[in-house]
């Protein structure tokens, strides 16, 4: 394999979308590219979250306007804290980048080849579909919330402030019915929209990459595990504790770059466990609300669905790729009792004790250092979901 050719396989569409959103991690950032994130953050936050939140305070009380508002503006905000993270975290995810690159340019051989291959093809895969949720959303989401904006419809009395004509509704200090004003505050929420939205989903295939390079690596150790045990005790001592020291470092490696990977991401983790539980719900109340009023149209089905869509299965790809982590960390513990290790003297049997206690615990994500990413939880957010739109359905019957 050509000296990094499998890295730039592996990240894909990742170094383009975070190229678009201001950095893609390094250690060696300077001058504008380093506080790029940060600069986009502030402007999403400034010019979207600050006039969404005012408009939000004119028309409190509509129900139905504020559900559709905060459902449609969750992953800008967890986009904003995905932005602030990435800058916060630049030097740490640079390193495990550099890290990543290494494993990639060192000679491997073909069985490992073949082994960290099928987690490359996935990262590929996961970045194309996560930058193709971007754009679909961002096209339907243009022609549905400029023509079909559902917050207009929802909004019994509208506050004479507010601004109705463009894709949010939104307050600013400017009168948009200006065709110059328009024109800029049009193409103002259109970067801004792209960018937060960009944050939100391109975020998740980032991890979902650097993942599945652990397991690919977990999955390549315990091949090496095993080839380390089937020698029998004839096997030289100087060889065999040379390629067992070889073996603990790198263990201990993946182990630091795992627990450094949930020191980062934990708190984004934990914001993509509660939007994809609030979007799922929100935006089903609102597909729900207009089926009732007969008011449904293809455009909005398209925008709702696939936001709701691209939020659940962003996270469950968190889940799965974290899933994963921990089988494929477990694996290597099961590998310590399943490998021919009788066949090794006592002295180096006992010295692969090293390996086995290590995977008591195996590694994992989490979401807010309480919830481990895993299927389960994927599974018990939908049912979370499903009961919370359900009470919303609840007391809106109440009401009426």
């Amino acid at each position: 394999m050509e000296t990094n050719s499998g890295f730039d396989y592996a990240r894909g569409w990742n170094k383009i979308n975070f190229m678009i959103l201001g950095m893609w991690p390094k250690t060696n950032l300077r001058g504008f590219r380093k506080y790029h994130a940060l600069l986009n953050a502030i402007t999403v936050f400034s010019l979207l979250t600050l006039p969404r939140l005012a408009a939000l305070y004119l028309f409190w009380g509509e129900v139905d306007a504020m559900i559709q508002c905060f459902s449609t503006h969750m992953p800008f905000a967890i986009g904003i804290v995905k932005l602030v993270i990435l800058y916060r975290q630049q030097q740490a995810l640079g390193e495990f980048m550099e890290e990543m690159e290494c494993d990639w340019r060192s000679p491997l051989p073909k069985k490992h080849q073949e082994m960290m291959m099928p987690m490359a093809r996935m990262s590929r895969q996961i970045s194309i579909f996560s930058g193709l949720t971007v754009y679909m959303a961002n096209s339907f989401g243009v022609v549905v919330q400029k023509w079909y904006n559902l917050e207009s419809v929802y909004i019994q009395q509208p506050d004479s402030r507010l601004t109705l004509n463009l894709f949010w509704v939104v307050f600013w200090p400017v009168d948009t019915s200006e065709n110059i004003n328009f024109a800029v505050a049009l193409l103002l929420q259109l970067y801004t929209s792209f960018t937060g939205s960009l944050a939100y989903f391109v975020f998740d295939s980032l991890i979902a990459m650097m993942t599945l390079h652990l397991c690919g690596q977990l999955e390549c150790l315990q091949q090496s595990f095993g080839e380390l045990c089937d020698h029998n005790s004839s096997h030289e001592a100087k060889k065999f504790e040379r390629d067992l020291k070889n073996i603990v470092q790198r263990h201990y490696k993946l182990i630091r770059l795992t627990n450094n990977l949930d020191d980062s991401f934990n708190f984004v983790l934990f914001l993509s466990f509660i939007g994809c539980t609030l979007t799922f719900c929100f935006q089903g109340y609102a597909i729900i609300r207009l089926l009732d009023a007969g008011k449904l149209n293809f455009f909005q089905v398209a925008f709702s669905v696939t936001v709701t869509l691209g939020a659940i299965s962003h996270f469950f790809i968190c889940c799965w790729v974290g899933d994963f982590l921990i089988i494929q960390s477990a694996a290597v513990g099961q590998g310590f009792y399943k490998n021919q290790w009788y066949k090794l003297s006592n002295c180096q049997a006992r010295s692969l004790m090293i390996i086995g206690f290590k995977n008591f615990r195996p590694l994992q994500l989490t979401a807010g250092r309480f919830a481990p990413i895993s299927l389960n939880l994927f599974l018990n957010v939908i049912k979370s979901s499903m009961s919370y739109l359900s009470m919303l359905l609840a007391v809106q019957n109440r009401r009426v």
